[in-house]
């Protein structure tokens, strides 16, 4: 399952060449991933077995902010989640939503009720993230369906839009 997920994600963001052609700015990882995204999901793989379909979709656009969310720290202190916002909100996600970089090319997004969830597995572009949408439940973490997702950059609407 991780191999057939690592190669769409590696098919939806083209081949290796191209990325090495078009090198991420000089800046940190998080610096070039803040910021405001659309997000566009494609076809799940299968049902649903949770009970709960409406606790695996993601909304239509995220807010990756560089705040460290509250007491998300590893145990050498570094900060292992920064705060996520949702539009619409995602009022179902009550116990966890937030998002964090894997080395310097990759990320990813979570929200859960601490029962149930979604997680976003996305690899970095400049201005697009591509890879897989996983949803997950307690009883069967792995078991869930998952479908491509593609996020692009949007301008980050005020905090009153």
């Amino acid at each position: 399952m991780r191999a057939a997920c690592i190669a769409l994600s590696m098919a939806l963001m083209g081949p290796a060449s191209t990325l090495a052609q078009e090198p991420l700015s000089g800046s940190s990882a998080l610096e070039r991933t803040v910021g405001c995204y659309a997000l566009e999901l494609g076809p799940w793989s299968g049902p649903f077995t949770s009970g709960y379909p409406s606790h695996h979709r993601p909304p239509a656009e995220l807010e990756l902010d560089s705040a460290v969310n509250r007491l998300q720290y590893s145990e050498s202190g570094i900060p292992v989640s920064r705060r996520l916002r949702s539009r619409p909100t995602l009022t179902w996600a009550t116990f966890y939503a937030g998002w964090h970089l894997v080395g310097d090319d990759s990320l990813v997004v979570s929200w859960s009720t601490g029962f149930t969830g979604l997680e976003l597995r996305l690899g970095l572009a400049p201005d697009t993230l591509g890879g897989v949408a996983e949803a997950f439940h307690d009883r069967c973490l792995r078991c869930e369906p998952t479908a491509p997702v593609t996020a692009w950059r949007i301008p980050c609407r005020s905090e009153k839009s």
